[in-house]
């Protein structure tokens, strides 16, 4: 409520301030001391209007600035023609005209405040930053492995972007497992240069692994980071199919493996 009415105000103010401008247009044709007076006072209050803008904002650009002082600047300018002019011109009367119309009609300040309230976007560069944020704010080392991942792997340029981590399992810095999703549903999960996620680990290129997960598509890939860890999946995924799948569960295959400190838990699919 209150912003609309602030709005209005400024709605108001702005039309005040484009008939006061005709009014020294007008009287600077007649009288040449009107220009010397009244222009530059426009041209203050025009300064201070400006001000609401809040210029230095990094989301508001220089260009906006310039477009909210653009018909005071102008009518300085002209005022101060009109001045030099001998006597009474009819240009003059005209070029008054056309700045009153002019700025009746395109409204400039009301056009770079507009230009001005507009949100920032999301550049990758933010996200980063965002992401880098909650990596600092993680308090276990599941959640800030999530994090790192987004902050590290899944921006722009990373090696997996437009990607996050679900299922993560961490039993030390160098093992680690997680399954890597696409953020977009029905986007396969791209391609993911082991080298290059290596390097950026610091961990072996022997030690990581990126495969299917079983009974999911290409939305879902399986990261594993270890020997531990590979030795247990397999181990498991092994016996289920030997001990389970083959006898009392035809066709069933793990899907999700956590760990606990007791016992296994998985998810199975049929």
């Amino acid at each position: 409520m209150f912003k609309h009415a602030f709005a209005r105000a400024r709605d108001t103010a702005g039309r005040a301030g484009t008939l006061a401008g005709a009014a020294i247009l007008t009287a600077s044709t007649l009288d040449a001391q009107a220009a010397l007076y009244g222009a530059p006072a426009a041209l203050g209050v025009a300064a201070l209007g400006a001000l609401t803008l809040r210029p230095w904002r990094e989301s508001v650009p220089a260009e906006i600035t310039v477009l909210y002082m653009t018909p005071a600047t102008l009518l300085l300018i002209e005022a101060g023609t009109f001045r030099l002019i001998p006597g009474t011109h009819w240009g003059e009367a005209l070029f008054a005209a056309i700045w009153a119309s002019a700025t009746w009609w395109v409204r400039p300040s009301l056009v770079a405040h507009a230009l001005a309230d507009i949100d920032p976007p999301t550049t990758a560069s933010t996200k980063a930053e965002q992401a880098c944020v909650a990596l600092e704010l993680a308090a276990t080392p599941a959640e800030r492995l999530v994090a790192w991942w987004a902050a590290a792997v899944a921006c722009d340029g990373g090696a997996a972007p437009g990607t996050h981590l679900e299922y993560p399992e961490v039993d030390g810095p160098c093992d680690f497992a997680a399954e890597i999703v696409a953020d977009v549903r029905g986007v396969p999960v791209p391609d993911i240069p082991l080298a290059k996620l290596s390097a950026l680990t610091d961990i072996p290129l022997d030690l990581i692994t990126v495969g299917p997960v079983p009974g999911c598509g290409a939305g879902r890939k399986h990261l594993t980071v270890g020997t531990r860890r590979r030795e247990q999946d397999d181990d498991i995924q092994a016996r289920w199919e030997r001990q389970v799948a083959s006898k009392a569960m035809p066709g069933s295959v793990i899907t999700h493996i956590r760990y606990g400190s007791t016992k296994h838990t998985g998810e199975i699919a049929s």
